[in-house]
């Protein structure tokens, strides 16, 4: 074989192994495309399901909701906390109990504290009760 001969039979081949490669190239990236189709088809299906159960969800809800407020006149009222002055606050027993402490006259408490004087008595009964045992007394 010639020299030229040999060149020709070398560019031919290369050029049939690089169409070969370009073809292989092209029918990968087809076979990419079509899966990335067919995963895409997929997550669009999945997403409308999940649509439409939330949307079947929010209605279901609604509809309890209504029936909930339309019961809810059925229900007693809870029942309403003390007016405000008749019972004693946490506040004013700490300051009261303070006080006794430090020797002031029950009478002064009360009067300070504004509240009743044998409430004053009840919460020092009960303080040394719970802390002397129960039958003290003030």
């Amino acid at each position: 074989m010639s020299n030229e001969m040999m060149i020709a039979a070398t560019v031919s081949t290369v050029s049939s192994a690089g169409l070969a490669g370009a073809l292989a190239l092209y029918w990968s990236l087809k076979r990419e495309i079509a899966a990335h189709g067919r995963r895409l088809r997929s997550d669009r299906e999945q997403t409308i399901a999940a649509v439409e159960l939330l949307r079947a969800t929010i209605s279901r809800m609604e509809t309890e909701l209504a029936a909930a407020r339309h019961d809810a006149p059925r229900f007693a009222p809870p029942a309403q906390s003390p007016p405000a002055g008749l019972s004693m606050n946490l506040s004013k027993r700490t300051q009261a109990l303070r006080m006794h402490r430090r020797g002031e006259p029950l009478e002064q408490i009360a009067s300070v504290l504004g509240i009743p004087r044998r409430e004053v008595e009840l919460l020092i009964k009960v303080q040394n009760a719970v802390r002397f045992g129960v039958g003290a007394s003030a």
